[in-house]
């Protein structure tokens, strides 16, 4: 687990509620305190879907970013500032494969519930915090390590400013 302060929060914002630097991530949690506490659970229902468009989903459980942010967007749009808010991105079933095969580790794809990007901002300041949950107690870091690598090259690839709390 790696806390990362980002040092440009409107630059990022940008590219998390307007761009596509985030699109690929699926939505796991979102909490905006504004005149209001709003709450989103990423999670499908997958009744609300007729049976093409759960065929169109496939095995995915959560909603992508893409299709949530306008929703996030219009919670923090304006001239006032969100008192904070958490956002909790997650990689897909597919991504969590590729990850784990890449970082050598002896943990298998399947014993991964989660990697994950917190985004959390309060007090004017925005922080980002990795995550790697698993189905198993291991002391083995090798996963851990590597999803915090690829998150902070995720950022200096993206020209996102942070220093490492």
């Amino acid at each position: 687990m790696k806390a990362l302060q980002i040092l440009e929060v409107k630059s990022f914002m940008g590219k998390l509620l307007i761009h596509n630097m985030f699109d690929q991530f699926l939505l796991s949690e979102l909490t905006m305190n504004t005149f209001n506490k709003f709450q989103v659970n990423g999670k499908l229902n997958l009744d609300f879907f007729t049976i093409e468009e759960q065929e169109a989903i496939g095995t995915r459980t959560h909603s992508k970013w893409s299709e949530v942010k306008s929703f996030a967007y219009s919670l923090v749009k304006g001239s006032k500032t969100p008192l904070s808010f958490h956002i909790t991105l997650m990689l897909g079933k597919e991504q969590i494969e590729s990850v784990v095969r890449n970082a050598g580790s002896s943990i298998r794809h399947e014993q991964v519930s989660g990697l994950y990007f917190h985004i959390k901002y309060e007090n004017a300041k925005l922080y980002i915090i990795t995550g790697t949950g698993l189905n198993i107690f291991t002391m083995d870091k090798t996963l851990e390590h590597a999803w915090d690598d690829q998150v902070t090259n995720f950022l200096r690839k993206n020209e996102l400013a942070f220093v490492e709390e």
